[in-house]
This record gives structure tokens, sequence and C-alpha cells, in this order.
């Protein structure tokens, strides 16, 4: 099942004002680049930390990364997390 972006903005309203088309690109990027196989149940709940993570790492949102310098933000560490939970962090790409 894919994250709506009903769904992505239920869980983290922060983005409500990013534009949509950008939402979805980011939730098309998610989808193409985790493994359902590998993240069972969890799938849904990636997608939206993968999507997150992305639109975190644009210009507008930097005051979501966790240092100014790096691409790590709080959604990529949850992603980790839950890829180590899985056993598959070896599959999971994050840009």
């Amino acid at each position: 099942m894919a994250l709506s972006r009903a769904d992505f903005l239920a869980r983290h309203p922060e983005f409500a004002r990013v534009p949509t088309a950008q939402i979805d690109i980011a939730l098309a990027d998610a989808v193409n680049g985790l493994d359902e196989t590998v993240l069972g149940d969890e799938y849904d709940r990636a997608c939206g930390l993968h999507a997150a993570h992305s639109l975190a790492l644009s210009p507008a949102a930097q005051k979501a990364r966790l240092n100014a310098w790096s691409s790590d933000t709080p959604y990529s560490a949850q992603l980790d997390a839950l890829a180590r939970k899985a056993g598959g962090a070896y599959r999971v790409i994050l840009d």
C-alpha cells in the first residue's frame, strides 16, 4: 500500500505549506527507493519518513536538519532505526 499525500500530511503537518507537487515527487521517490518486502508493515511509515527527509533537505527547510552542515534530519534518524529494526538497512536508499 502506498502512502497518500493526505496520510503523509496527517503524520507530518509541518509540510502543509509545501507545494503538493513536491510532496508527490518525494512520495514517489520513497516508493522507488524502499523495499516493501524488507519493511513489511512499516513500509508506509518508512515512505513517509523518506519523503519527509527528502523535503527537509530542500533549502526552504534547513531548520529541519539536525546539523546545518550535514544531510541528517530527524526523519533520516527515524528511518535508519526503522531499517535496522526490519533487518534491511542495506536495502534502504537515502538520497
